[in-house]
């Protein structure tokens, strides 16, 4: 029982998280770098939901956002290597300390349960966005 409420937690609050985002233009060539693209919740076609994109991805597609996804509008034809260029970052700095700060209390409260389950791989998703929240603040 403890499990599906800690289940219930988990899903509510990145459902309400979710639910704060904004609609923002896909970046052109998304499809080639990440094909499962950024998530499109409550957004018309062609844009996405930024906060949507890190509160309900799977944990290996959300870590690829917070590693490769930037946004390049300099030009509509790109290479690979100018697409993954630094340039006008996709994800807020509000965005990513929250989402850190509230995915690792996820985590931990996850942890705690009675189940054969690990922490090492969430622990790196909230790690990824608070390392993405300093690259960009010394890029900037």
């Amino acid at each position: 029982m403890e499990g599906v409420g800690v289940t219930f937690i988990v899903s509510t609050v990145s459902f309400l998280f979710a639910l704060i985002g904004d609609c923002k233009t896909i970046p052109p060539h998304i499809g080639e770098a990440l094909p499962n693209g950024p998530v499109a919740f409550n957004c018309p076609p062609g844009k996405y939901n930024e906060w949507a994109s890190l509160f309900l991805t799977p944990l290996e597609t959300g870590i690829k956002f917070l590693l490769y996804f930037e946004e390049n509008t300099n030009s509509t034809n790109i290479t690979n290597a100018e697409f993954f260029a630094p340039g006008s970052h996709t994800f807020s700095p509000i965005l990513l300390a929250t989402f850190g700060t509230v995915f690792f209390i996820l985590t931990c409260i996850t942890a705690g349960l009675s189940v054969p389950s690990s922490p090492f791989i969430p622990s790196l998703f909230a790690g990824a966005a608070y390392g993405r929240l300093i690259g960009q603040w010394v890029v900037a």
